[in-house]
């Protein structure tokens, strides 16, 4: 996590010990997701011959992986969101 989000979650009112505990959670939640991409890779994706294509063919499969990783974090985010929201009391 960036020092900037960091601190932009304890100004929200985060505890620093919170926000240091989620960083932590989620280095260990995203080494998990990075193996499950490195079996992809190593299952469907290691024919290349040379170092080039391989470091391109990484290249290419990690901004996937962030693509992939950002949109489903999105729309589990929106899904939370709209029952937090749905509990509020419009009156």
């Amino acid at each position: 996590m960036t020092s900037r989000s960091h601190a932009a979650l304890v100004h929200l009112g985060v505890p620093a010990e919170v926000v240091l505990d989620e960083w932590e959670h989620l280095a260990a939640v995203t080494r998990e997701i990075a193996q499950r991409f490195e079996r992809v890779y190593d299952t469907h994706l290691s024919h290349a011959t040379t170092i080039d294509e391989a470091t391109a063919m990484l290249a290419r499969l990690q901004s996937l992986a962030r693509t992939a990783v950002a949109s489903a974090l999105d729309a589990a985010l929106t899904d939370a969101a709209s029952l937090r929201i749905g509990t509020i009391d419009a009156t």
